[in-house]
């Protein structure tokens, strides 16, 4: 499960942070997920908990969703992560949720076709803020 493994990244990025910044206690992070990702959110929760309750990291993990965007490079069409995910199997679909940049070899524009396109938003996991309290 990877969604363990990314939430081990988040928490020790945290941990880091607090150490660097010299903070007392982490109040609040907020975590974005790309939808394109395809994480499991009650896993990833629950990894968030329990790792950073090993880490002594007492703050609220708030995690949001960021939905999916497409462009089309060749005749500049945008389209959302539903159509351009609804043709994938149960196997294709599998593996993009691994290597989110599959999408590229399972997906194509809707318009013309095209299978040159761009990811405009909504891939990746980042940490959008971290408050905290400070010496």
């Amino acid at each position: 499960m990877h969604e363990w493994a990314l939430a081990e990244s988040v928490v020790n990025t945290v941990v880091k942070y607090k150490e660097e910044k010299n903070l007392l206690k982490v109040n609040k992070v907020l975590v974005k997920i790309g939808k394109l990702q395809q994480i499991e959110l009650d896993i990833f929760n629950s990894a968030l908990d329990d790792i950073s309750k090993m880490k002594n990291i007492e703050g609220k993990f708030v995690v949001e969703e960021e939905d999916v965007f497409f462009k089309c490079r060749v005749c500049g069409s945008e389209w959302d992560f539903k159509k351009g995910i609804k043709e994938l199997n149960e196997d294709e679909s599998e593996y993009v949720h691994f290597i989110p940049d599959l999408i590229r070899v399972y997906s194509k524009c809707p318009k013309c076709g095209s299978p040159d396109f761009e990811v405009l938003k909504g891939r990746g996991v980042w940490i959008e803020y971290i408050e905290g309290e400070g010496l």
